[in-house]
């Protein structure tokens, strides 16, 4: 072996080792925060504000027991529970409603020959790249029109309209690789193009329909602006929002905090788990086509 490949061989293995330090030094940086929640969660509160931090002395599930039936420090009127609850009719219903608007939506754009189907594709586009927070005047202004503030009906009509366009462009590019011949097959046999459409594409495409649902419900699950904006009472409040009531002014009881973040993330933590696999195909997909 020559000099120069003993180096170039050198450099590669150089390289990997330093692109694996680099992979652990990210976990480790994104995972420390969670493995600080979670000791948190189990400590009192003179335990999680000591100074210096301790590891974890005297577990306690009374933090857990606070949060959960709403006897926190801070003497929240509404429980955790009502929060959450909330928190899945709204994100629920906005993945369920969004997951059939963007089926239709593909297959007119992917196979109905629509004019100005690229001017359609570019407002999409410009949907994705406007910034949600700049329409929120305004957005706060039709809902008092509507008389939809502090509302959950109003989080469920406006949230569609937020995702819609993300999912609508990654997933389009799934319902145009459909083979045309299997639906043309169907539409010779006799079929309308209405059942073609819920008897043979649908079921074919159900895994993208499924990550089309996880996409909308977790980011209904975990927005903030909107609905800081147009809730008003405790009773309406969505986990992201109650998640920032435990930030005081002077104080904050990390403990409290600790739990309610635990609870706000476990939903994404656990379907992004189980699905990861096709949401990642699915953007990536999504986005290379």
């Amino acid at each position: 072996m020559s000099s120069q490949s003993k180096i170039k061989e050198i450099y590669e293995r150089v390289l990997e080792a330093g692109y694996y330090i680099f992979l652990v030094i990210l976990l480790i940086v994104f995972i420390t925060p969670f493995v600080w929640y979670i000791l948190n969660s189990f400590k009192s509160t003179e335990e999680a504000n000591a100074i210096p931090p301790t590891f974890l002395n005297k577990p306690t599930l009374q933090s857990w027991i606070n949060v959960l039936t709403g006897q926190t420090v801070i003497k929240l009127p509404t429980p955790w529970s009502k929060w959450i609850m909330n928190g899945l009719i709204v994100s629920f219903l906005t993945a369920l409603y969004v997951t059939f608007a963007t089926a239709l939506a593909c297959y007119a754009l992917a196979k109905l020959k629509l004019k100005g189907r690229r001017f359609i594709l570019m407002m999409i586009l410009a949907g994705i790249m406007l910034p949600g927070p700049s329409i929120l005047i305004p957005v706060f202004i039709i809902m008092v029109q509507l008389k939809l503030l502090n509302s959950l009906i109003g989080l469920i009509l406006l949230y569609p309209i937020l995702v819609l366009p993300l999912t609508v462009w990654i997933t389009i590019s799934t319902f145009a690789a459909f083979p045309d011949e299997i639906e043309e097959a169907a539409l010779i046999d006799g079929s309308s193009r209405i059942r073609t459409f819920f008897t043979i594409i649908l079921p074919s495409l159900k895994m993208t329909l499924v990550t089309t649902f996880v996409i909308a419900f977790l980011i209904s699950w975990g927005e903030y602006p909107f609905a800081y904006v147009l809730l008003r009472s405790y009773e309406n409040y969505t986990p992201a929002i109650g998640l920032a009531t435990y930030l005081l002014e002077f104080n904050i009881f990390w403990e409290e905090v600790s739990v309610s973040a635990i609870i706000v993330t476990l939903p994404v933590f656990i379907l992004f788990t189980l699905l990861r696999k096709y949401i990642v195909r699915q953007i990536f997909y999504g986005i290379v086509r």
